[in-house]
């Protein structure tokens, strides 16, 4: 979604940052402004400052500020288009449809009115759901609960309710078109009729669908039924419980990656954050996507059932994020286990170490090839034809150059890839409609400009020509350190010279190299097979450019650096 300057601007004009910011903590006015604790590190004693008539915020004990936009991206972890659409979603201020100017373009609401009025049937539903299971008419659904174990807190935190047979009656808007539209009607029929209901809920938390479990004793349809298609839901393109996850993202957590949205309940309830689950359907590449972009730097983690079908559903999530580049960590459960039990019998702390020591998935192939039977003509194909397996799978880079390496040494002989397997595992990423625009631009010796730049450069390429002249000066700077390790800073294609820029553009940049940095630094430990200690050079690298940012831009500005 593309917009102009005026929108920008007259989106910071008019949503009250205030309000916006005392949604998720507690402010107390102090003069002209307000202060609270911040919530972006741990302080007793408040030192957050919000300023209603400068429409800014400011932390003075670890830096943190800017505006809605800025508040936004942190606290929600999206990019600033998803920022741009949240709020405007949120506000119902129509933005630029199209072109990104003035020209070309016509301005349109975000939102359609059916969408609109969808969400608010769904949000209805949700509280009607969650007011039945604390009435009398949901006893037998808080016997079924407690018997599960689950606790009040964790009912609150997961909104689960209870459907009862006339709950569609009690709800205001009774247009049969809206509710069959927001997938609580299938014909004349109400879907979830004396169900449990799991609601299901976008990154932002507002409900989009409910899957339903039958009460026991009831043999009315299956067991379970998860939401059908509507214009807020497509399945394979959700996932259950990234709404609360973004807690343990912001703590530098990772995510947890489990079959179902009981697992996800199960984990939370025992104090393991950042769990997340499709529904109704089995991981696809488009929830790998959605994964990779939010959890790439902190390796997730797939826990899955300790049978069979359990290992192979592993395989095939892993074999999606190793499509993009990301190497997920495996903590595998004794046969008979699913997340749910596991984390019941063993209790949070003894999970929590095991999550902590959950080893690289690639590390799992390469000691799988280290033990394998071999010797015989079919055992050595069997090796050489898993290597081959998970080769194929990795985007050309310096993580398939390495888990090659582990293989080869591994297998005690180089291996060849069959060609016509790389072609079609680059065809099926060429066709996958992910938000990661390519995944060869996603390697570790060719990454890409952080989004919040590029986003920062549609409206002010000045700051593109700053983010070049210190790509430039860095890369002259420390050209054998960079190519020694194989890192790279990628460029921006604009036409124009470095220009000071207002305090904005200087802060996106210097929080665009920082993040990239990052994400430099955690590749070199992912993909190279070694100890920490063996790449501390290289991370002291990342971490020294990091820190001079601030300086070199300020230079350039100045015109003392070319």
């Amino acid at each position: 979604m593309a917009s102009n300057k005026e929108d920008i601007e007259r989106l910071r004009e008019e949503v009250d940052l205030v309000e916006l910011i005392g949604e998720s903590m507690a402010l107390d006015k102090k003069g002209n402004n307000y202060v609270g604790l911040c919530p972006f590190h741990g302080e007793k004693t408040p030192s957050f400052n919000v300023s209603s008539a400068r429409r800014r915020y400011h932390c003075f004990g670890c830096g943190a500020g800017g505006d809605i936009f800025n508040w936004v991206q942190e606290r929600e972890l999206l990019s600033f288009p998803e920022a741009l659409r949240y709020l405007a979603e949120r506000s119902g201020i129509a933005v630029a449809a199209g072109g990104g100017g003035s020209k070309g373009g016509s301005v349109a609401p975000v939102v359609s009115e059916q969408v609109q009025q969808l969400r608010q049937v769904c949000k209805d539903a949700q509280q009607l759901f969650i007011d039945a299971l604390n009435h009398p008419v949901g006893e037998a659904a808080r016997t079924y609960l407690r018997g599960r174990g689950l606790s009040r807190r964790i009912i609150e935190t997961a909104r689960i309710g209870f459907a009862p047979r006339d709950a569609l009656r009690h709800l205001a808007a009774n247009d049969q078109r809206l509710l069959s539209d927001a997938g609580l009607l299938m014909g004349n029929r109400f879907l979830f009729s004396e169900r449990i209901i799991i609601p299901i809920a976008d990154e932002q938390g507002r409900p989009i669908g409910f899957a339903g479990r039958r009460l026991p004793g009831d043999e009315q349809g299956g067991k379970y039924i998860n939401p059908p298609a509507t214009p807020l839901y497509e399945k394979n393109k959700v996932l259950y419980g990234l709404d609360r996850a973004r807690r343990a993202l912001r703590a530098g957590k990772p995510l947890i990656l489990v079959e179902g949205p009981l697992d996800v309940i199960a984990l939370e309830q025992f104090g393991l954050e950042g769990a997340i689950a499709s529904s109704g359907t089995a991981f696809t590449r488009e929830q790998a996507a959605l994964m990779a972009r939010r959890g790439r730097e902190t390796a997730p983690i797939l826990l899955f059932d300790g049978d069979d079908a359990g290992q192979a559903a592993v395989d095939k999530a892993a074999e999606h994020l190793l499509n993009l580049g990301v190497n997920p960590r495996i903590l595998t459960l004794a046969p008979g286990d699913d997340p749910d039990s596991w984390v019941r019998r063993v209790g949070e702390a003894e999970a929590l170490d095991a999550l902590a020591g959950a080893l690289p998935f690639l590390d799992g192939v390469v000691a799988r090839l280290i033990t394998m039977p071999h010797g015989s003509i079919d055992q050595d194909t069997q090796r050489e034809v898993l290597a081959q397996r998970w080769h194929a799978a990795l985007p050309a880079g310096a993580m398939a150059n390495a888990f090659k390496e582990a293989a080869t040494q591994a297998l005690g002989r180089e291996f060849r890839q069959p060609k016509k397997n790389r072609a079609a595992i680059i065809k099926v990423q060429a066709e996958t409609q992910d938000p990661i625009e390519s995944v060869e631009q996603m390697r570790p010796d060719c990454l890409e400009v952080p989004l919040m730049v590029r986003s920062l450069v549609q409206s002010d390429a000045a700051a593109g020509a700053v983010w070049n002249t210190w790509q430039f000066v860095v890369t002259r700077r420390f050209e054998r350190e960079l190519a020694h390790w194989r890192l790279a800073l990628p460029t921006i294609a604009v036409q124009q010279q470095p220009q000071p820029l207002s305090d904005d553009a200087r802060r996106v940049l210097l929080q665009g190299i920082a993040q990239m940095l990052r994400i430099q630094a955690q590749q070199v430990l992912l993909y190279h097979h070694d100890s920490v200690a063996n790449f501390r050079p290289a991370l002291a690298l990342c971490k020294s450019i990091a820190d001079d940012a601030a300086d070199v831009i300020k230079r350039i500005e100045l015109a003392e650096l070319p």
